[in-house]
């Protein structure tokens, strides 16, 4: 009888030992979505979406350094839908400049008539050289009209004779000016950041695109991200839309926008979500470095106005840091909070009416409000049903403990049956005398 109160005691021992390892290993389980991206949200994305005239859109959830969550809506659904990104792409050509400044290729800080076959300078200031960083910054002093220069560029494929063109004065197309002294105020200017594009492959004797493809987008596996639609399948384009009141919805056909530093790029959510991920963790991303802390830093600096090189670092002061693009057609958030980050794309450019609003807020802020929620307050389904199943699991040793013992107690050793014997060699179960 010494002996059975051993057993038992070793068999409570593992019990309780499973129970607190069960319990344990749950508490660290990976975070689901679980109850907060439900029916009940997806019928109020739909709601703000009509509200914001948006036909698709699709967005993807970055938890510090992974993918949390990803879904698309609306009359193209496919999570995978290819959209235009538009202004997202300078934060593109600004890590590939920072990633050259890196490798030592070019100075961020030198003059860029030194890169240049042409010399670029500011007719009320040419003794202050413009520089590299200056053009990132949106700080070189040029000022072109913003749909002039796109719309220039729009259909036309002879980069880089288009940028000397609209910079020769003799142009009367083009609607530049020029506003304070490089450094100073911020004009933002799609022009300076084709122009880098323009510098870059001057330095690299290559295009910027076969840059870009080679150091940053093959690296981080972004195969979804090119320079001209026609590249994709026709049928994962998302189709362009803008909204009047006279019009209602007008759709427009797919174009040429080969404006390759400052507006050129298409993408899919999940296919940016590494990129973004880099830039919430010093230019990390599974161990790939495409960038170092001190280049983040570079780009994630506020210079002028809460802006970086193509970074915002309070975007309408609600805290979030990031960039995106807007133009015909397309609508692109690619914003932080903490650790929780956000990309949303739509195909809405809202160009002529005041609904911006009810993307960039209302929209944006219900899946961003919504994420945070579900990722510092993550339910605990998984847990609760394994610490039942533990709970189960116990109660079935217990019984089969309680009818081993009944039986035993009126059975000698000696009378053991050859059963049981069989299962204690071979399992080396409850392998202790009874």
């Amino acid at each position: 009888m010494k002996t059975l109160k051993k057993g038992h005691f070793l068999l409570i021992s593992l019990i309780f030992s499973l129970i607190l390892l069960n319990f344990n290993s749950n508490q660290i389980t990976a975070l689901e979505p679980t109850g907060f991206f439900d029916s009940a949200f997806d019928e109020q994305m739909l709601v703000l979406m009509e509200e914001a005239k948006v036909k698709s859109c699709s967005f993807s959830i970055v938890n510090n350094t992974e993918l949390f969550y990803s879904k698309g809506y609306g009359e193209q659904p496919d999570v995978d839908t290819i959209y235009r990104i538009y202004s997202l792409s300078k934060l593109f050509i600004t890590t590939a400049t920072l990633k050259l400044y890196e490798q030592g290729q070019l100075d961020i800080d030198e003059d860029i008539n030194n890169y240049l076959p042409f010399n670029v300078t500011h007719p009320d200031h040419p003794e202050t050289p413009i520089t590299l960083k200056h053009l990132l910054a949106h700080q070189s002093g040029m000022q072109e009209t913003i749909p002039d220069y796109l719309t220039y560029i729009c259909n036309k494929s002879d980069f880089p004779e288009i940028i000397y063109e609209y910079l020769n004065e003799t142009n009367t197309f083009h609607n530049l000016t020029w506003g304070s002294e490089p450094g100073g105020d911020l004009y933002y200017s799609n022009l300076g950041l084709d122009l880098v594009a323009y510098i870059i492959e001057q330095i690299i004797g290559d295009e910027y695109y076969d840059y870009l493809f080679n150091n940053i987008l093959t690296p981080l596996g972004m195969s979804d991200t090119k320079l001209n639609h026609s590249e994709y399948d026709e049928s994962r384009l998302a189709f362009p839309y803008e909204w009047n009141l006279t019009e209602g919805f007008v759709q427009y056909p797919h174009f040429i926008l080969d404006g390759r530093g400052c507006a050129g790029l298409l993408s899919s959510a999940p296919d940016l979500v590494p990129f973004l991920i880099i830039h919430m963790n010093n230019g990390n991303y599974n161990g790939i470095n495409i960038l170092n802390e001190t280049s983040i830093g570079i780009i994630q600096q506020d210079y002028v106005d809460y802006w970086g090189l193509n970074w915002h670092s309070n975007w309408r002061n609600k805290g979030y840091q990031g960039f995106g693009g807007r133009f015909v057609g397309f609508r692109s958030l690619f914003l932080r909070r903490g650790h929780v980050g956000v990309i949303l794309l739509t195909n809405q450019g809202h160009l002529s009416s005041s609904l911006i609003e009810k993307t960039d807020v209302d929209l944006f802020d219900y899946i961003m409000n919504t994420a945070e929620e579900a990722l510092l307050n993550p339910k605990t389904t998984e847990t609760h049903f394994s610490i039942v199943t533990s709970l189960l699991f116990v109660t079935l040793l217990g019984l089969v403990s309680l009818v081993y013992h009944k039986n035993s107690r009126g059975t000698s050793s000696r009378g053991t049956s050859k059963k049981w014997k069989f299962l204690r060699k071979r399992e080396g179960i409850l392998n202790y005398e009874v």
